[in-house]
């Protein structure tokens, strides 16, 4: 089922919450480095699991999106149970 919330607006609102101004274009692109399929909200729903998992942290954002692209249900997974290294979710 679709998350009518999964959307672009939703990401860059997101962004706007946990980066300051001056580097708000630069998380989109890294974002964007996860293209996604055709469907824009499954793109949307990885790209607002990624932000979750990367707590406001540029540098994890780059690294998760590059791993949504070899297989994003890893990340759908870790922002959901929570990262492997994130001992405050056991």
């Amino acid at each position: 089922m679709v998350d009518p919330s999964w959307t672009r607006e939703r990401v860059i609102a997101t962004v706007s919450e946990q980066f300051p101004p001056e580097v708000r274009a630069t998380v989109l692109s890294a974002l964007d480095e996860y293209p996604g399929d055709d469907a824009p909200a499954g793109r949307a729903r990885v790209h607002l699991a990624i932000l979750k998992i990367a707590g406001g942290d540029l540098e994890k954002v780059r690294q998760y999106a590059a791993h949504a692209n070899m297989d994003f249900r890893d990340i759908l997974y870790m922002a959901d149970h929570g990262r492997p290294d994130d001992s405050s979710n056991r």
